[in-house]
């Protein structure tokens, strides 16, 4: 069971501060009328400081932010946070003194020509006077030599932007999130800080996770003279990131879903009739040079693809040429060359690698002493032992040969048409491929006398770990460019999620993902926290674009939604928006209701897809 629950605050177990911890053992003992009797006190005390995080964040602690950073995408109706993995650090200080539920982080949203610029200081630095800091007394083990980063904020930016304690108090909360656990145990939690303002559409956003330590006034506003009369703020930045929100053109569901998600085959529109059939297969006619020098056309097809491939059940361990490995197609009278283009590439790519190549060559040698020393009819009085198991390193190789990793795309697709723009392929990877690919490899010093049944335990070696299909998609689309961190995942027909063995940019705008097994479902999301908080979007009453927060009934059947006000700015009146949710709003409560999934697609997999 899932669970999914939201606190308003946690408290440490100890606050900040010098602690006395005393231990007192106590002996006694009765003695006889000769010996006196034994009454011993022994107290050990020790003094303990205990302190949390003040100018700076371990980066450990900074478990996701949201948006992404450096990402490019439609982040107009979400709220910017951060999530920290001990869920008592935003409370392990005060905003305000005397106040222990007053968060002592707030998440500043700017845009870039309002950001300012990050300055690297010492903690001697900040103590001086009329730089905007308030004074303060370094703790035990903060030395003036200790680096942090600040911002000096205009003023303006800070009335406009800083939100009141009572606003920062529904920004942060803490969510638990755990597999099997119950709703009471509150283990393994973390905090979200939200920022209180949404992110302006065709603008590049710098995001500020600040201190606001002891910066609040009685009347929980943030004190803007407390550091000096100056005409800026100083802030001490414990994490900052950047990202661009781009119109909705570039909202990652919308571009998934215009994607053409066709066979991976020439468009029909293109193709003869009389030779439709092969390429209906995702085969293309290639030039294809004969012995004699003569030029002919050759069908091709890649090792990813659909439908039903050229070979099934072949055996290739018994093949040492690439002519061995071509096929008449009998449908068009025409060779197919699929195979021996494998086994030639291989071949290729074996010669390039000196230290695959010389290993190879004297492992096979190492085999023909063998055979010759086993076919002498009699004994000799003394026969050293060879060692003849495949060299490690060339079946190192031969596995990251098998990944694909190294394959040109032009054998990948060798006709643009099979993956126009904008588009996405359901493919599954062809194995007998795979295997020319390895014996062309393992052609190099060609030895008769290993001919036989060793290169195939060589491949037997490689299948180990490898006996599911492997299957993904290619994908061919600005969207690579655009969302450089974009995740995809594959489960299988459980449900069960499948190891990925491949992932790959060729170019910006083409991308090979490989899992092992057979998909039922991809899906492509953004890279982040799974959660983040934000707002629907729609149609206002005055017919423009609108943002709603949605309050579910418990039937799930059915919600409520609720209008949200932005002021200038962009800023959320959080105060407002919770009181129009709860009577009595808080930041759990808050939280629950912001919560979304993150953006994304998913699809299932084609009945075409190719067997093996």
């Amino acid at each position: 069971m899932h669970n999914l629950t939201f606190y308003q605050h946690k408290q440490p177990a100890l606050p900040d501060g010098l602690y006395s911890v005393s231990v007192q053992h106590k002996l006694e003992h009765k003695g006889s009328e000769r010996n006196k009797n034994i009454d011993t006190t022994y107290t050990a005390t020790r003094v303990v400081y205990i302190s949390g995080e003040r100018f700076s964040l371990q980066p450990t602690e900074i478990l996701g932010v949201y948006p992404p950073a450096g990402v490019l995408g439609d982040f107009s109706h979400v709220l910017p946070n951060v999530q920290l993995s001990r869920d008592t650090l935003p409370w392990e200080r005060e905003g305000k003194t005397g106040d222990d539920d007053s968060p002592w982080v707030a998440l500043l949203l700017f845009t870039e020509d309002e950001a300012p610029s990050v300055k690297n200081l010492t903690i001697g630095d900040l103590q001086q006077a009329g730089q905007g800091y308030p004074p303060f007394k370094p703790e035990l083990g903060q030395l003036p030599t200790d680096q942090l980063q600040v911002i000096d904020v205009q003023k303006k930016w800070i009335q406009q932007f800083m939100p009141s304690l009572a606003t920062l108090k529904l920004l942060c909360h803490v969510r638990y999130e755990a597999e099997g656990k119950k709703a009471g145990d509150n283990t393994g939690g973390l905090a979200s800080i939200l920022a209180n303002r949404l992110p302006t559409p065709l603008k590049t956003h710098v995001a500020f996770l600040v201190s606001v330590e002891d910066r609040y006034e009685k009347n929980d506003q943030f004190d803007l003279d407390k550091g000096g009369k100056g005409d800026t703020v100083r802030l001490v930045v414990l994490k900052t990131w950047r990202f661009t929100c781009a119109d909705d053109a570039h909202n990652l569901s919308l571009l998934l879903q215009k994607l053409n998600n066709e066979e991976m085959k020439v468009p029909e529109a293109e193709v003869p009739s009389l030779l439709q059939e092969s390429f209906l297969n995702g085969a293309v006619p290639l030039p294809w040079y004969i012995r004699n020098g003569k030029k002919g056309v050759a069908w091709y097809r890649g090792p990813l693809g659909y439908g039903d491939f050229p070979l099934q059940n072949q055996d290739f361990f018994d093949r040492h040429s690439a002519d061995a490995y071509m096929l008449f197609n009998l449908s068009s009278k025409v060779w197919d060359a699929t195979y021996a283009a494998a086994w030639e590439l291989g071949r290729k790519l074996a010669f390039k690698q000196q230290a695959f190549a010389l290993a190879l060559f004297r492992w096979k040698r190492l085999m023909a002493m063998q055979n010759k020393t086993k076919s002498i009819d009699y004994e000799l009085p003394y026969t050293a032992k060879i060692a003849t198991d495949f060299p490690p390193e060339c079946l190192d190789w031969l596995q990251k040969l098998s990944s694909l990793k190294d394959i040109p795309l032009g054998y990948l697709v060798p006709d643009e048409r099979l993956l126009p723009l904008e588009s996405i392929r359901m493919v599954k990877l062809d194995v007998y491929w795979l295997q020319a690919l390895v014996m062309g490899a393992l052609s190099l010093g060609n030895i008769d006398l290993v001919r036989d049944r060793k290169l195939s335990g060589v491949w037997a070696k490689m299948m180990v770990d490898s006996q599911k299909p492997i299957s993904g998609c290619i994908l061919r689309s600005q969207i690579i460019k655009n969302f450089p961190s974009l995740v995809v995942e594959a489960l299988g027909s459980n449900g069960e999620v499948l190891p990925m063995v491949m992932q790959k940019n060729y170019t910006p705008g083409i991308a090979i993902y490989l899992f092992e097994g057979e998909f039922k479902e991809l899906s492509f999301l953004q890279k982040g926290e799974a959660l983040h908080y934000g707002f629907e979007v729609g149609t206002g009453t005055n017919g423009q674009e609108q943002y709603f927060a949605s309050i579910w009934e418990q039937s799930r059947e059915a919600s409520r939604k609720i209008p949200v006000e932005l002021s200038d700015g962009r800023l959320v009146d959080m105060i407002k928006l919770g009181q129009s949710l709860d009577s009595s709003p808080n930041s759990a409560h808050l939280g629950f209701i912001l919560t979304q999934a993150n953006s994304g697609i998913r699809f299932e997999k084609s009945e075409k897809l190719p067997t093996a």
